[in-house]
């Protein structure tokens, strides 16, 4: 993971707000990943709150990297941001785990 990846998906989004922030014990593979998933959300929902945005990105990057399970609202809200990926053919959301991505979308999300 190089700091021009990591530049170049920060391209377009506030650097002030709190969700772009890298958290000192995220690894920078998964701070990738999120700040993708945050282009998507913002794209989807324009009006969406930051602070919800906040909660979809480190959700998102949960039930990814832990497989974790959340309440159906906000799985919901997950699944239709990861649809906006597939839809949007330019996204490389998968990287080198796709095969494990897809059955995570498929066991934890449909």
């Amino acid at each position: 993971m190089s700091k021009k990846e990591i530049r170049a998906a920060k391209e377009g989004l506030d650097a002030e707000k709190t969700y772009v922030a890298r958290r000192p014990e995220e690894p920078p593979s998964h701070y990738l990943s999120r700040l993708k998933f945050i282009k998507n959300v913002l794209e989807g929902e324009p009006d969406i709150s930051d602070e919800l945005v906040e909660v979809l990105s480190f959700s998102y990057t949960n039930i990814r990297t832990m497989a974790c399970k959340y309440p159906a609202r906000i799985m919901s809200m997950v699944k239709k941001v990861l649809f906006h990926f597939f839809k949007n053919s330019k996204n490389d959301i998968l990287s080198s785990n796709s095969f494990h991505f897809l059955m995570l979308i498929f066991v934890f999300l449909v």
